[in-house]
């Protein structure tokens, strides 16, 4: 499962007769302090999640063995002397339940099957998996008869083999791992022009890891995944070192600002605002990554990374039979408010800027989608052009007393509002006069756009 606000899920089934009742739920980098669910509190109830692919089933004698998924994401290891006799062991994937879960979900049958010693359940990470936490900050969590999800932090992780390891001692429950830390979003797509909010949030009801390896220690995750009282915003104390790309704080007067956007600190350093550029960046730039470093007193400094790449919109700009691929886009639009929309060939730099397209739609006839004409009084709508030192307008004289408009049409193809992508087409006959020949120039100008829509957010340039 994957929201905006979560990641994928694992699982893995431990017995609760280990449980410690008197065990602290511990925040962050406060040792002191109890927080979330506790171990006689009700937690997070969800259904079990439908089986997925087909089962793996493999026979484990006395000496012991293994099974692995199909697509080797899972691995089930027994020990010699874990068997007391030959056992026909089945692992079955499932759909993912647990909202902050990692990983495969799975259950292990026969479910009455006698263990001696625990087994280990392996997930073979990838940094794709792990995308927006890190393998340090995953739990380990079984669904129990309730239905409640129960979790614990005694994981081992072998980073060079991306490997997280659990121990299971029966085969009762579901399973699942989890992440007690995660940054969101973790990954995903975006459009030129966009803000995205970077957040970084601990879930309550972890517990500090075991002193021992065979102290296993679970409690109730939370009951609810939204408000206080679940997950916590975690501030900048907690964190540090916000990068774009691997720089700290680019500044907007940098040039790279325009190819690969900037990235701001918000409050108290707990958010982070990555603020895309107007356009498509090259290649090379094109994955952008976000990273910030939790610092914990008794784990030390992990860093969480995410990553989104720009989506190329597929827009262009045409002037006087020139085309000009990706170009810089800008749009406010609003009902009631009107729209402005501002295609721009893509230099790094506004004061390199040769061609430009600019079209206003008068608040009295915008109301979203729909297409939009000039009357014959060139009213309620404005497109301009310059190229060069060449400036285009609307409006021409035929002859002495006569004043022409146009044509020009827009359709506005996409439109939800701020914040969300808008899209559309301009197409325009532009006039100047060239007072050298005393005659004038007809040249046409054509757009495609697909940007998010900056109303609340300025000119973001």
């Amino acid at each position: 499962m994957k929201t905006i606000f979560y990641l994928g899920l694992t699982a893995l089934a431990l017995n609760l007769s280990a449980c410690k009742k008197d065990t602290d739920l511990l925040a962050p980098t406060d040792p002191g302090t109890s927080t979330g669910s506790g171990p006689d509190e009700p937690g997070l109830v969800t259904p079990v999640g439908k089986p997925v692919g087909a089962p793996v089933t493999q026979t484990i004698g006395t000496s012991g063995g293994s099974l692995t998924t199909p697509d080797g994401s899972l691995t089930l290891e027994i020990p010699a002397g874990a068997l007391g006799q030959s056992t026909a062991l089945t692992l079955q994937l499932l759909e993912k339940t647990l909202p902050s879960g990692a990983g495969p979900a799975f259950t292990l049958s026969p479910k009455s099957t006698k263990l001696n010693k625990p087994v280990s359940v392996v997930w073979h990470y990838t940094a794709q998996s792990i995308a927006g936490s890190a393998p340090e900050l995953v739990g380990f969590a079984y669904h129990d008869e309730k239905g409640v999800w129960q979790g614990t932090t005694n994981t081992q992780v072998d980073k060079p083999k991306q490997l997280i390891r659990a121990r299971v001692r029966n085969f009762a429950h579901p399973m699942s791992w989890y992440e007690q830390y995660f940054m969101t979003p973790v990954s995903g797509y975006i459009l030129p022009n966009e803000r995205v909010a970077f957040r970084v949030f601990f879930q309550p009801g972890r517990v500090d890891t075991p002193s021992g390896p065979d102290d296993d220690i679970f409690v109730p995750l939370p009951s609810t995944v939204e408000g206080d009282d679940a997950l916590h915003q975690l501030a900048e104390k907690e964190l540090r070192n916000w990068k774009l790309n691997g720089q700290i704080d680019l500044p907007n007067s940098d040039d790279r600002r325009y190819v690969v956007g900037s990235l701001t600190r918000e409050g108290s350093g707990g958010t982070a605002t990555y603020q895309a550029p107007r356009a498509v960046p090259p290649k090379a730039d094109s994955v952008l990554a976000v990273s910030v470093e939790l610092n914990l007193k008794q784990r030390g400094v992990i860093m969480m990374v995410s990553s989104l790449r720009m989506i190329d919109p597929e827009s262009d700009l045409k002037v006087a039979g020139k085309t000009y691929s990706n170009p810089q886009m800008q749009v406010i639009a609003q009902n009631g408010e009107g729209c402005s929309i501002n295609l721009t060939e893509n230099k790094q730099r506004l004061a390199n800027y040769k061609v430009n397209l600019s079209v206003g739609i008068s608040p009295d006839i915008f109301s979203g989608t729909g297409t939009y004409e000039l009357d014959a009084a060139g009213k309620n709508l404005n497109v301009m052009a310059f190229d060069g030192d060449d400036n285009y307008g609307i409006q021409w004289v035929p002859q002495p007393g006569v004043l022409k408009y146009g044509p020009a049409t827009v359709t506005i193809t996409e439109h939800r509002g701020p914040g969300y992508p808008v899209a559309g087409r301009i197409s325009a006959t532009l006039h100047r006069y060239v007072e050298s020949t005393k005659s004038w120039e007809h040249i046409n100008v054509s757009g495609k756009f697909r940007v998010t829509n900056n109303y609340f957010t300025g000119s973001g340039g």
